[in-house]
């Protein structure tokens, strides 16, 4: 999340992680950011504009939620609502399950999940007609606010 010279990175990576010296800092620098704050995924914080909790994140009026296999044989009684929905950490589910409990616009896929799981996923959601991006071993999704 860049805004006013501050970024954040959510993230499982430490501060002195090779992809962190070489990649995120970089990129940081490139598009003006002096303040960099690195948050972990798990970390249940707030400020500013941004709110983290549980697996939703909000930036702005931006909402993503962070599906899990904590959400493995979980029943929604009604339809969420978020701007994108990001699979991580292997879960159990197909995209039209998917669909059913939450309403998204774009499907994120992070690298915490197994390449045959990413691949169906992505088949899944061409078939339902959904953007999809696939984060492992590609370039960061960026949403302009």
């Amino acid at each position: 999340y860049i805004h006013q010279g501050q970024g954040i990175l959510i993230s499982d990576l430490t501060a002195g992680d090779k992809t962190m010296t070489f990649s995120i800092r970089p990129a940081f620098e490139s598009k003006g950011v002096i303040d960099q704050k690195i948050w972990g995924i798990g970390d249940d914080l707030s400020g500013n504009s941004i709110k983290i909790s549980s697996g939703f994140m909000q930036f702005g009026n931006f909402k993503v939620l962070r599906w899990t296999k904590d959400f493995d044989g979980f029943i929604f009684d009604k339809q969420v609502q978020v701007d994108a929905l990001l699979l991580s950490g292997n879960p159990r589910i197909n995209v039209k399950t998917l669909t059913e409990y939450v309403r998204f616009s774009v499907l994120l896929i992070d690298a915490t999940n197994p390449d045959y799981r990413i691949e169906q996923w992505q088949k899944e959601a061409q078939e339902f007609g959904l953007a999809v991006r696939v984060l492992k071993k590609n370039p960061a999704h960026v949403i302009k606010l």
